[in-house]
């Protein structure tokens, strides 16, 4: 492998981890609901095929080949983070808290659990504990569509 290669894996290397960290940043306010997450792991599994890819080509000595691989994995990374942007919640945790406290005038609690399947619609919600008038009420928040269910 020549050294022009080497600089160039590197790289995409640093390019999928970029990636990879930007997605943590962005499902971390979502609370990781609905698969989201997922999105993490995804360019660094493709820099790993990419790399795998590029060894069998330097092996058989395709150069054009090589260069074409690159401008696919841009691509791929690129359509990974629009179809992320597409289909990330409406709605950040914080968001939802607040306009919790604002609609129904309570203080919200922080608790452990910040999200469960309403499985009406097969997705995950915000779980929202919160507190009127020293009685503890439980939201359900849907950020896809900021629908608000009291639960107890």
């Amino acid at each position: 492998m020549k050294r022009k290669d080497i600089f160039i894996l590197i790289f995409y290397f640093i390019i999928a981890s970029s990636c990879s960290f930007y997605f943590f940043n962005r499902t971390t306010v979502y609370e990781h609901i609905n698969s989201i997450s997922s999105f993490i792991f995804l360019p660094l599994l493709l820099f790993i095929a990419l790399s795998f890819y590029v060894y069998i080509l330097v092996l058989k000595d395709r150069q054009i080949l090589f260069f074409k691989l690159f401008i696919t994995f841009t691509a791929i990374l690129v359509v990974l983070v629009i179809v992320f942007e597409l289909t990330k919640p409406n709605y950040t945790y914080n968001e939802a808290k607040g306009i919790i406290e604002k609609e129904y005038n309570v203080t919200v609690v922080e608790t452990e659990v910040k999200s469960i399947l309403d499985r009406d619609i097969d997705k995950e919600v915000y779980k929202i504990t919160a507190l009127k008038d020293s009685q503890r009420l439980v939201f359900t928040f849907n950020p896809y569509s900021k629908e608000i269910f009291i639960l107890k």
